[in-house]
């Protein structure tokens, strides 16, 4: 009987093993995820100069679909005054240990905040207002 025990918990602690393990996979991969979609918000606000209103709300439900939150969750602060536009997003990761609930874990102490910040350089460029007109700026006749 006690060899029968010893076995059942043995059973027990190796299954919260490979779940961890999964577990782990998994928080590898959002991370991963959610960079990717910050780089892809990054090459937006990059390319159009600014970060609008609905490119944050995307890169917000991309990184709550991502995390398992709320797009109310995530955080995104952008500055849009000059051509250097410095940004914070801030998302949570939350069930890092799978069988917390099991391990007397809350989920307060089981959710990691990530923030990523930095700044964006804007190669955006005001387009030329040349009407397509015969006439030349310069006259040509200045020496």
């Amino acid at each position: 009987m006690k060899d029968l025990i010893t076995t059942m918990a043995s059973f027990f602690l190796l299954a919260i093993f490979i779940l961890q393990f999964a577990g782990n996979q998994v928080t590898h991969i959002r991370v991963f995820q959610s960079g990717l979609a910050v780089e892809s918000f990054r090459e937006t606000v990059k390319t159009d100069g600014s970060a609008a209103a609905s490119n944050i709300q995307w890169l917000q439900q991309s990184l709550a679909e991502i995390c398992g939150c709320t797009p109310e969750d995530v955080s995104v602060c952008v500055q849009n005054d000059s051509e250097i536009i410095p940004y914070e997003v801030c998302f949570p990761l939350q069930n890092l240990i799978i069988m917390g609930s099991v391990m007397g874990i809350g989920p307060e102490e089981n959710t990691v905040w990530l923030t990523e910040k930095g700044w964006i350089v804007s190669t955006y460029e005001e387009p030329d207002h040349n009407t397509g007109s015969d006439s030349a700026d310069d006259p040509g006749d200045t020496p």
